[in-house]
């Protein structure tokens, strides 16, 4: 699926740096989003702008979609 394509997303930024908070920087979100296996303090950016994080689905992950793929 193509983020870009939810109407929700206003756009998908892929880096290559160790961390994206450059690109947080760079960008300065309304929102970061992460999944339910991250914890506030762990995300990067969390200090300065405001997180959402979204609950797991049991047996869903994008590691298991991309080793599928693979």
């Amino acid at each position: 699926m193509n983020l870009k394509l939810l109407p929700w997303v206003d756009d998908v930024i892929i880096f290559d740096e160790d961390t994206p908070i450059n690109a947080i920087n760079k960008v300065k979100p309304n929102l970061i989003v992460k999944g339910g296996d991250y914890t506030i303090e762990t995300i990067v950016g969390h200090e300065n702008y405001p997180v959402e994080i979204f609950p797991t689905i049991e047996g869903v992950s994008t590691t298991s979609i991309i080793e599928r793929i693979k």
